[in-house]
């Protein structure tokens, strides 16, 4: 049987009646940012932002953040950081995440990390990038606010520009949008 990340553990410990049947979903957003050095797309600079409720949960048994940052990035290690991108068609590997940090703001938890590429992809004039983000234990939704929260930094920064459309209808665990950058 496939290990569940922790967090979905927090979460099936802390909503027993609801957690089993799927029927609940916690809610994540997330702001992209790709980083292109001369060209070549070198990293993904992320932060999410979790709901209030899950943020609760998630603090009641993890006091100390810094242990916390460290499980967490690790459980969504095992789980591809629920990322993946394609560029003109090809699936992007990412190496383990760097530059975490977890902070409680008011009542949420937000986390920041960048997914550095293992091999460095070149972005050009008529490159598209699609995005999406799968929790495979179907609990996760991820989920851009607007376009403005997925960009490119560096020279490609006004060359390309980012869409997000909500899909009319998904699964459990599937990615709600269809998100891109077109340059």
């Amino acid at each position: 049987m496939k290990k569940i990340l922790f967090i979905s553990l927090l979460l099936l410990a802390g909503f027993v009646q609801t957690g089993f049947s799927h029927s609940y979903h916690y809610e994540v957003a997330v702001t992209t940012r790709f980083d292109v050095v001369k060209d070549q797309l070198q990293a993904l600079k992320m932060t999410w932002l979790y709901d209030e409720e899950v943020s609760q949960v998630m603090l009641q048994d993890n006091k100390n953040l810094d242990v916390f940052k460290k499980k967490l990035i690790r459980d969504l290690g095992k789980l591809g950081y629920f990322t993946q991108i394609k560029i003109n068609g090809k699936k992007v590997i990412f190496d383990k995440a760097k530059d975490v940090v977890l902070k409680k703001e008011n009542k949420v938890l937000k986390l920041f990390f960048t997914l550095p590429l293992r091999t460095p992809e070149l972005i050009h004039k008529g490159s598209h990038i699609n995005v999406e983000h799968k929790d495979p234990t179907a609990i996760a939704i991820l989920y851009y606010d607007n376009p403005s929260r997925i960009s490119i930094e560096g020279a490609m920064k006004n060359r390309c520009k980012s869409s997000v459309k909500d899909k009319a209808k998904f699964e459990d665990g599937e990615f709600p949008q269809l998100v891109g950058i077109s340059c």
